[in-house]
């Protein structure tokens, strides 16, 4: 992201955390959602926030959960979902369901 941050002149519209905050405290990381255009970044807590603001979010590496195919999930976030592939197998979408199986079962390889 910081390269294509430099690659195309974003230093003032497409800004780090971690250039701004030392500590990512809540207090910080709630003025900049509530200031921010759009969340790009992984599925972590502080998401939710930008959802609760109705600021739209890329969300990439995350699992699939059955809510977020409801309209109002639809609505702010659009989503790059995890995907594995078994040995000969197509490749599918990582769900908990699906991560359950693969530690229950021991399965290492994918």
């Amino acid at each position: 992201m910081r390269k294509f941050q430099k690659e195309n002149n974003l230093e003032s519209r497409l800004i780090f955390l971690i250039d701004i905050s030392n500590n990512y405290n809540f207090i910080d990381q709630a003025l900049i959602a509530k200031n921010s255009l759009c969340y790009i970044g992984s599925g972590s807590g502080i998401i939710e926030l930008f959802y609760y603001l109705k600021i739209k979010a890329f969300i990439f590496d995350h699992h699939f959960l059955d809510y977020f195919q409801l309209p109002h999930f639809k609505k702010y976030r659009k989503t790059l979902f995890k995907k594995y592939k078994l040995s000969d197998e197509t490749e599918n979408i990582l769900t908990v369901k699906k991560t359950d199986w693969l530690i229950k079962n021991q399965i290492t390889k994918y």
